[in-house]
């Protein structure tokens, strides 16, 4: 009787089956992060902030005021 050689251990696999190992570490992580996150009863929300450009608009605009004050108060300071 003659036996053919087999893994000891079964490796884990993706969906597209792929072996983790086979897989980059980033690849390796985002997945593991994905499970853990899964396991905790959590979902991932890579939905698009929609009022992200708008605040963002505003916060340049607001520096932009900022940094024009000092120009402006010297300029004031000159009138008086």
């Amino acid at each position: 009787m003659t036996t053919s050689p087999s893994p000891a251990t079964a490796s884990a696999s993706s969906s597209n089956g792929e072996s983790l190992a086979s897989l980059p570490r980033w690849r390796q992580w985002l997945l593991g992060a994905c499970n853990t996150a899964r396991h905790l009863g959590a979902t991932l929300n890579w939905r698009r902030d929609p009022d992200y450009e708008q605040r963002m608009n505003a916060k340049l605009t607001e520096i932009e005021q900022i940094k024009a004050r000092p120009k402006q108060i010297e300029k004031e300071t000159e009138q008086l």
